[in-house]
């Protein structure tokens, strides 16, 4: 059965679009914390696509007659027990963590947006089915599951990304699945069923479009959320195996050493925290202004 529908003008849609787009970028820039934490992110992302170019040593570069140094023109954060440069080590992490974070958010995002929809959408026992399943995630700590998973299949960059990425998913998912439970039973969609629309079309046209606004929020906040996983593996010893640098290993090495070299601690946490605090400011820059009645 042929579905009808509603004849849309591009040439209207497109401003429309775009002025929603403007006025969500005016509510964003009233916020000078977002704002400020936008600009150190994609900081942050710069650094980390060039960081192991402009890093003035490699991360395995040792200068054991250097080492436990203070900061100077030469190691400008110093140098840790092994003579390592720590302003090379933090610019190559930056990159190791940008790669975790953001591909083990964007797994966790892809699973929970397609179990939630499906859930959402379909009701019953699929509904019954991934809502179990999300219980169970929220039941059990995800951390101890990613330290389970850590430890079967190593601590290599691959394998920590699918551990925080393959449990990180129930939020996402029991979002999608309340959006789409408020929206399943509007005129809109009644109206797409009755004309003979399949789920996949009624998903893709009026469900999906009208969440990702608030899919948007939830996965800026899941970012930070990761970062800070994927730190907190590392200080336990089950996050990326030396020497590959990262900031979990540099905090957690300089935690025994902090009274006597204080900057082995000062630099790597301070950047860290900073930068977990950015993508705060974002994300709830990113919620003010895309959704400025409030909620996700």
């Amino acid at each position: 059965m042929a579905v009808a529908s509603m004849p849309t003008s591009s040439a209207t849609a497109s401003p429309r679009r775009r002025s929603q787009l403007g006025m969500a970028w005016r509510r964003y820039r009233r916020n000078w914390l977002a704002v400020a934490g936008l600009v150190w992110v994609i900081l942050f992302l710069i650094i980390g696509i060039i960081g192991p170019w402009i890093a003035p040593y490699s991360y395995q570069a040792t200068d054991f007659l250097n080492a436990n140094q203070g900061p100077t023109w030469q190691h400008i954060f110093g140098t840790d027990n092994l003579g390592h440069d720590m302003f090379s080590e933090i610019l190559w992490s930056v990159q190791n963590a940008l790669e975790i974070a953001f591909g083990a958010t964007l797994i966790s995002f892809v699973v929970g947006v397609i179990l939630g929809l499906w859930a959402g959408l379909k009701g019953g026992a699929a509904d019954m089915f991934v809502m179990r399943l999300v219980d169970f995630m929220f039941a059990f700590p995800t951390f101890f599951m990613d330290l389970i998973l850590v430890t079967k299949f190593g601590r290599g960059m691959g394998p920590i990304l699918f551990a925080i990425g393959i449990t990180g998913w129930a939020g996402y998912a029991r979002l999608i699945r309340s959006l789409v439970l408020g929206m399943r039973n509007g005129e809109m969609v009644e109206a797409a069923t009755a004309l003979g629309a399949t789920q996949w079309h009624i998903m893709r046209r009026y469900l999906f479009p009208n969440v990702m606004n608030s899919m948007l929020v939830a996965l800026a906040f899941g970012i930070p959320g990761d970062l800070t996983v994927m730190a907190g593996l590392s200080v336990v010893g089950m996050g990326l195996r030396p020497p590959l640098p990262s900031f979990g290993n540099m905090i957690a090495a300089a935690g025994g050493n902090m009274l006597g070299y204080p900057w082995l601690m000062y630099f790597p946490a301070g950047i860290f925290a900073i930068t977990l605090l950015a993508f705060l400011f974002v994300a709830d820059g990113l919620q003010e202004a895309l959704n400025p009645k409030g909620g996700f």
